[in-house]
């Protein structure tokens, strides 16, 4: 795995070892940052959530081209010492990031933060859609993402009708959504625009 664009361009990321993660594969994260640029724009001061970041790979990818702040979130020991030895690996300054060790659930109701305006996730595919929405729904709650927040949501293309119906039922609009094997991608809107 590298990182595609920006900054670190091309460097090497590591992975979690074992089937227990799916690290997004760099054609999908190439479509998805391409995507997530056509609609919210040059990432350039934005601030990231990378929720169940595994790897740290979207949120690497977001500080490469711009991003002036990523949080990384993810309970398993193993992926925070991963994402850990990726920044470090790849010297990105302490203040533009910082790593939530403990349930990515629990995150809205502990945190302290400006609020974001990129939310990646990227949770195992056996969490169901309602839980990761209503996880969207207490980060609004708590004031910790911006009106205009995009939602980047990667899930099993199987799958696809029960999240699309579950984000229309908790009133997110599909901004796109894009299909890349049995992975698919969907951003989304609060407010649609």
């Amino acid at each position: 795995m590298r990182v595609i664009a920006g900054q670190y361009r091309g460097r090497s990321l590591k992975t979690l070892k074992g089937d227990a993660t799916r690290p997004t594969t760099d054609r999908v994260k190439e479509a998805l940052m391409s995507s997530v640029r056509s609609h919210y724009g040059d990432l350039e001061g934005a601030r990231v959530l990378d929720a169940f970041a595994g790897s740290g790979s979207l949120g690497i990818e977001a500080l490469s081209r711009g991003a002036s702040f990523v949080l990384f979130a993810d309970q398993a020991r193993p992926a925070q010492a991963v994402i850990q030895g990726n920044v470090k690996s790849l010297n990105i300054n302490h203040d533009a990031w910082s790593l939530y060790r403990g349930d990515t659930f629990s995150l809205p109701r502990t945190l302290q933060s400006s609020p974001f305006d990129l939310v990646f996730l990227d949770p195992p595919y056996a969490f169901d859609a309602e839980d990761v929405i209503r996880f969207i729904d207490e980060l609004d709650q708590f004031h910790l993402i911006t009106q205009n927040a995009l939602i980047i949501y990667e899930f099993a293309r199987k799958d696809k009708e029960h999240v699309l119906s579950v984000l229309s039922a908790h009133t997110y609009v599909m901004v796109t959504a894009k299909d890349y094997g049995d992975t698919s991608v969907v951003l989304a809107r609060k407010d649609g625009e």
